[in-house]
């Protein structure tokens, strides 16, 4: 298994619907130097059947993907 390469300025992360310009969801707030750092900046999005859960999508085309990308900072 290869190892993991991490951005070390930082990290963006973005969601885009099919063509459109790409928006930003999060970045992170310090270098990724240490497994702690990375680990902090990790976007996680999780869905899950949990009472009291308010996480509502809303969208009007079916096809989207979301990335990330090093921080230009």
């Amino acid at each position: 298994m290869k190892d993991k390469k991490y951005f070390t300025n930082g990290v963006e992360y973005y969601i885009q619907f099919d063509g459109d310009d790409p928006l930003k969801l999060a970045e992170s707030t310090e270098p990724l130097d240490s497994p702690e750092a990375i680990e902090r900046s990790t976007l996680t999005l999780t869905v899950e059947p949990a009472e009291d859960s308010k996480l509502e999508w809303k969208v009007g085309k079916k096809k989207f993907k979301i990335f990330s990308k090093q921080k230009d900072s």
